[in-house]
């Protein structure tokens, strides 16, 4: 994509399994916790003749089990940033000069744990495990300049403005049922703005 930042390879990695590899196969090994984290990978690269400023922590994790698809993004959850705040501290941003590549790393718990309304007082949790993802999105956020949060900002109105910042990339890719996705450039990914 030129002139924008394009998302150009994703790693995906359950170790402890023999042969893992960028994209190792998700099926829960015997014996496995749900302490067991899958390494994520995404390797971003500037299109544009200046300096682009990218999001470098993770700040969304969802999985959808009916559909089988991990969404994890270097970026705020879409939708209106009014609600309660999910984030009360500003995102890590990193440089990546133009014409230059990234790589962001993290850490995906293989099972996560996601609360759901209950028929009386508190939340169910239901645990969701991710190694069966069948798709695994990555969005990555950045702007032209670094987000500077204000001193004794309220994370809401820090939200907003993060918001305001923020052009993302999306990359989808298709995992195979039984191992590695295709190879980069082939997964059948889309970047957009």
């Amino acid at each position: 994509m030129a002139d924008s930042l394009e998302i150009v390879d994703v790693g995906f990695e359950l170790p402890g399994l023999a042969g893992a590899a960028t994209g190792a196969s998700r099926a829960a090994p015997a014996g496995s916790s749900d302490a067991a984290t899958i390494a994520l990978s995404a390797t971003v690269t500037n299109r544009t003749a200046g300096t682009l400023y990218v999001i470098s922590d993770v700040r969304t994790l969802d999985y959808d089990p009916a559909s089988r698809r991990l969404v994890v993004g270097f970026s705020e959850p879409p939708g209106s940033p009014t609600h309660v705040p999910r984030h009360k501290f500003p995102p890590r941003i990193r440089e990546v000069p133009a014409g230059e590549s990234a790589v962001l790393s993290a850490a995906v718990p293989a099972v996560l744990n996601k609360m759901r309304p209950s028929s009386g007082l508190g939340m169910n949790i239901e645990p969701l495990d991710v190694r069966a993802a069948a798709s695994l999105v990555v969005r990555v956020a950045f702007g032209d300049a670094p987000f500077r949060p204000e001193q004794a900002e309220p994370s809401p109105r820090m939200l907003l403005r993060l918001h305001d910042w923020a052009r993302v990339v999306e990359k989808t890719t298709t995992l195979a049922a039984d191992g590695p996705p295709p190879p980069a450039g082939s997964a059948g990914g889309k970047s957009k703005r």
